[in-house]
């Protein structure tokens, strides 16, 4: 009898699992199709877990939304992840331009100290610093590299700090 149970509640628990994705790709084809008709059907849009890809129908450029605990794609390790912080999200999109990503984190730490970190390894990187702004909330640099173009923006949130992180092309 027991050996009966344990058979039927695993067989329930993948049979939960598989409503689960058949749930998730049904909530992925009605996504994309409200993206899809909201353009006019000048965009079409490929979701799949935790990526969405749009892409240009006229031009075929692709804008790739990626989430997740890691780095965008291709991030230099130059500018690296803020020490103790973690990724709230990334997004990364490829144009004839070249590649721009964008990196959201949270930190305990104040504005100031995440500043001070991302000025010394861009330098030591090669970018330039361009503008600082500061603010009673937080701070927002710009730098300026041989091809690109970085920004960090640290504001104080209630949870510690919003840490913002763009590289595009310049």
């Amino acid at each position: 009898m027991r050996f009966g149970i344990g058979i039927l509640l695993l067989a329930l628990l993948i049979l939960a699992a598989g409503c689960q994705q058949a749930a998730q790709k049904a909530a992925e084809g009605m996504a994309e199709r409200a993206i899809e008709a909201s353009s006019d059907g000048k965009v079409s849009a490929d979701i799949s877990g935790d990526t969405m890809k749009i892409t240009d129908t006229e031009t075929g450029e692709e804008t790739i939304v990626k989430t997740g605990q890691g780095m965008p794609e291709g991030w230099p390790a130059s500018l690296p992840q803020y020490p103790g912080s973690t990724v709230e999200s990334s997004l990364s999109s490829e144009t004839p331009e070249g590649r721009s990503s964008s990196v959201y984190l949270q930190t305990s730490d104040p504005p100031r100290k995440v500043a001070d970190f991302y000025v010394g390894k861009a330098e030591a990187a090669g970018y330039k610093k361009q503008t600082e702004m500061e603010t009673p909330e937080g701070i927002t640099l710009m730098f300026e590299g041989a091809d690109k173009a970085f920004i960090v923006s640290a504001i104080t949130s209630d949870s510690g700090c919003d840490v913002s992180l763009q590289l595009t092309p310049k």
